[in-house]
């Protein structure tokens, strides 16, 4: 026989206790749902770098497709209240008090933050090689360029364990663009560069270490393997709490650390032109050191086209670098040997608009990009 008057004294009996448990947690929830209802939706996010979801348009199509769902999901994920905060505390436990280095897809190893980019997108890289390619044949083929051709590894490669670990392999990338651009001379640089080339808390690397990169890349496309590269260069430090895309991305908001840059008498001699005429015309860029992205300081940040010229390097050559956002850090080291130097991020203009803005004839041609932006190529037009 069932006794109801037990029963029920067990329920309230466990209700008296469960509720009061409960309370704070309901509140906190209900708090949370008024205050994403009332405030403004962000539209930026400065920690991540990048737009936030806006609220998503109910549109019977959206609806049957169950797209609606997804988009409402990620509306709710970018503008969750207190987004950051949340994200720091979580990564702060993950490290600390459950003694993980992952968090999130983010790995804290060696005092450097990686994100996981694996695994290597095959196709990815066949459209970039055909982008190359498409450009040689444009304007290079009937020529006298000399076409030169460099990868630059990502900093996973010197602080995760290939084979053990998800790393996109350097030495397979390029072997493919060593088979996939014959027309090309290959550059090596990963032997010379550690992860302390590298910033802590970004995927850039430094400016103040590029000194050996510089060196070997200009050794190759001088032809002359005894080169000698001896700049008047002076490090500086630009800002000391520099916080890269990475420490938002894995919530170590706390990390941070200096950017520096290399100055030289010969810069002041230094004219820079961006094809955008709302652009700074300098080397560096002091007003991006408090915008959104301080490594921006570096020529501004992205630009489809830039031209440095040098009145007083030590032969009238010209470079044209094809380059991603690394090639900003890097192409004022090569003042010393150019006097013209023309960056070209054909992310942000289609190649073939470049005949339209550029004489090629005669020049040092270096295509100069990250393992990272081959292996996700879909921006290069």
């Amino acid at each position: 026989m069932v006794n109801l008057e037990t029963d029920t004294t067990s329920e309230k009996l466990s209700l008296r206790i469960l509720l009061p448990a409960l309370l704070p947690v309901l509140l906190c929830w209900a708090f949370l749902c008024i205050y994403l209802i009332a405030k403004s939706p962000d539209e930026y996010s400065e920690s991540e770098r990048r737009k936030l979801a806006a609220f998503p348009e109910l549109t019977y199509a959206s609806f049957q497709t169950g797209n609606y769902a997804g988009l409402l999901e990620g509306y709710l994920k970018d503008q969750f209240p207190l987004r950051d905060d949340f994200r720091s505390l979580a990564g702060f436990c993950t490290h600390n008090l459950y003694r993980r280095d992952e968090n999130n897809g983010y790995l804290l190893r060696d005092d450097h933050i990686v994100l996981l980019n694996y695994p290597l997108n095959e196709s990815s890289l066949e459209h970039a090689a055909n982008h190359f390619t498409g450009i040689y044949d444009t304007y290079l083929a009937n020529t006298d360029c000399n076409v030169f051709f460099c990868i630059i590894p990502e900093k996973n490669q010197y602080l995760l364990q290939q084979g053990a670990e998800p790393v996109i392999s350097y030495e397979t990338t390029a072997e493919y663009f060593t088979d996939a651009l014959p027309f090309s001379t290959f550059i090596e640089i990963d032997d010379i560069l550690t992860a302390n080339n590298y910033y802590a808390t970004d995927t850039h690397w430094r400016q103040e270490t590029l000194l050996p990169v510089a060196q070997r890349i200009l050794s190759v496309l001088s032809e002359n393997a005894s080169f000698t590269y001896s700049p008047n260069y002076t490090p500086a430090v630009a800002l000391t709490d520099f916080r890269g895309v990475l420490s938002s991305g894995g919530g170590y908001f706390n990390m941070s650390e200096s950017l520096s840059y290399f100055d030289s008498p010969n810069f002041s001699a230094v004219t820079v032109t961006h094809a955008e005429p709302d652009k700074a015309t300098s080397i560096y860029d002091e007003d991006e050191l408090f915008g959104p992205d301080p490594y921006s300081y570096f020529l501004s940040g992205p630009s489809a086209l830039i031209t440095i010229e040098n009145p007083n390097a030590a032969s009238d050559k010209e470079l044209i670098l094809f380059r991603d956002s690394f090639g900003s850090a890097i192409a004022p080291l090569f003042l010393e040997e150019y006097a013209r130097i023309t960056l070209v991020d054909t992310r942000y203009i289609r190649s073939a608009f470049l005949g339209e803005y550029i004489t090629f004839d005669n020049q040092d041609i270096l295509f100069l990009y990250s393992t990272m932006l081959l292996n996700e190529s879909a921006t290069l037009k």
